[in-house]
């Protein structure tokens, strides 16, 4: 869809100089489709052909600006310079409905220029990454291990780019929400290049896993993950005589899921206790050598948590510290380590008491609750109980 003004001019510079000549200035404005989904990107472009015209900044009232590239072009001819300048903005829009673009503003020599208005039917997700629309060879699937997990609870979340055999991806680059880094994302796991064949709506298409995110949900979410990815490929149009006509291509394929709804976990009298954390722990606390200090005498304690999973570190448990001690540091360790796509983590934290009171004082059991994926349980593990007599 596309628009037109025309206005007649002459520039001719003097002296013998470079000279700017133009038979009209030609301004128009397009967009790339007239009907889009809510998270896709509508690419709108405006074409003028004078750099003395003034672009006055358009005002996008239903569209929120993604991003602006500006191309300035000059060609010369005789000593005649001719300019094309391109100026291209990424809009996402900002609900569903007929959305309109306002018209697009110029002033040159005193006088105002007006492009007509545009509009666009906005509805559903996606109709750029819409892998059952069958004019598109290639999309991006994200392929969720579990639907309804519980809060705090891991999943994994494949990035899967389909496309057909005459589509060459060259580069992959991800536009992540920023709620999705912030409140979601934990780690990534290694992926491979490697590219294989997969049946996608009784389609084989090739397929690669071009990212791999383990994620958890710290609220009761009833959410969908809807990321960008912008790729660049070659498309091959013809092939003939030892000769390959392709065309290069860069498109923002917005990744929606299907809904995810987070649950909490029932809690009774048996097991009243909140589930932050999933895998498989062992709690231990290491006493130090003697069970007597004399008042004033500086010890360590070390609690540790380790084993399968991911913990973070306002989980790990404290110690009950008696107020016959002073706690001189708290610090803490906590180190995470990726095996065979397994998360590991090995947790320390490292008590420096201070002996204050004379007396027998009693180290009453750190606690740790957690949920195991494998054998189905709610655990709550302990320490051991030790005392220290200070003198």
């Amino acid at each position: 869809m596309k628009n037109i003004v025309k206005i007649f001019f002459l520039i001719i510079a003097l002296n013998g100089q470079l000279s700017f000549s133009q038979d009209d200035l030609i301004v128009s404005s397009s967009i790339s489709k007239d009907t889009i989904g809510f998270f896709d990107v509508l690419t709108f472009t405006i074409e003028f052909n004078n750099r003395n015209a003034d672009l006055i900044n358009p005002v996008f009232k239903d569209f929120e600006i993604y991003q602006t590239n500006n191309y300035h072009n000059v060609t010369i001819t005789r000593g005649v310079s001719k300019a094309q300048i391109t100026r291209t903005y990424l809009l996402k829009p900002k609900k569903t409905g007929v959305l309109n673009i306002e018209s697009i503003i110029f002033e040159y020599e005193g006088e105002e220029y007006k492009t007509n208005p545009l509009t666009v039917l906005v509805k559903g997700n996606t109709v750029e990454n819409d892998p059952f629309n069958k004019e598109n060879n290639i999309f991006i699937i994200a392929e969720i291990s579990n639907y309804e997990p519980y809060k705090y609870q891991q999943i994994s979340v494949n990035y899967k780019l389909y496309y057909d055999n005459n589509i060459q991806p060259s580069s992959i680059d991800f536009d992540f929400e920023k709620e999705y880094l912030r409140e979601f994302y934990l780690y990534a796991l290694s992926t491979y290049d490697s590219v294989f064949k997969e049946n996608f709506n009784n389609k084989e298409y090739n397929c690669k896993i071009i990212k791999n995110d383990v994620l958890r949900f710290k609220e009761n979410y009833h959410t969908y993950i809807h990321n960008k990815i912008k790729v660049s490929y070659d498309e091959i149009i013809a092939s003939q005589e030892n000769q390959t006509l392709k065309k290069s291509i860069n498109t923002i394929l917005p990744v929606v899921s299907e809904r995810i709804k987070v649950k909490n976990f029932q809690t009774n009298y048996k097991f009243p206790h909140e589930i932050k954390s999933f895998g498989d722990y062992k709690l231990d606390v290491i006493i130090p050598d003697k069970s007597e200090y004399k008042k004033g005498k500086i010890f360590e304690v070390v609690v540790q948590l380790y084993g399968d999973g991911f913990l973070e570190d306002n989980v790990i448990p404290n110690l009950y510290i008696h107020e016959a001690f002073e706690t001189v540091s708290n610090t803490l360790k906590n180190e995470r380590t990726l095996e065979n796509g397994k998360i590991k983590t090995v947790a320390i934290r490292t008590y420096k008491l201070k002996a204050v009171y004379e007396g027998k004082y009693t180290f009453y059991p750190a606690s740790f609750y957690f949920y195991n994926e494998i054998t189905n349980e709610k655990k709550a593990i302990y320490s051991k109980e030790f005392t220290i007599q200070v003198k």
